[in-house]
């Protein structure tokens, strides 16, 4: 999106750059639509998988199919948590879609 990464910061099972997006709305946009689009993807994917686990016999099915509702129901509570209309994430959002019809046309 054109944005420059000031740091990376390593951990053991990801890494997180910090940079702020560019000061266009495509950009913010994403940023923000990108939270709750992973839960979006990912609450039906696991809860097809935690369906479709009753299936299966055993001991470890049976934690598998624990582990895959705990999983849907953490990404459920996120991506409800991701859509409230918190302060900053609401101004953000305003202000990126206000962004269209109001920036001046570059040339």
């Amino acid at each position: 999106m054109g944005g420059q990464a000031d740091q990376i910061v390593l951990w053991r099972w990801a890494a997180l750059p910090t940079c702020p997006p560019p000061q266009r709305p495509e950009p913010v946009l994403w940023s923000i639509a990108a939270g709750p689009l992973v839960n979006v993807a990912l609450v039906p994917v696991l809860t097809g998988l935690w369906w479709f686990s009753r299936r299966l016999a055993g001991r470890d099915a049976a934690n598998l199919h624990l582990w895959l509702y705990y999983m849907s129901m953490a990404n459920l509570v996120l991506l409800i948590f991701n859509m409230l209309p918190v302060y900053r994430s609401t101004a953000d959002n305003l202000r990126a879609l206000l962004w269209f019809p109001f920036a001046a046309p570059t040339v």
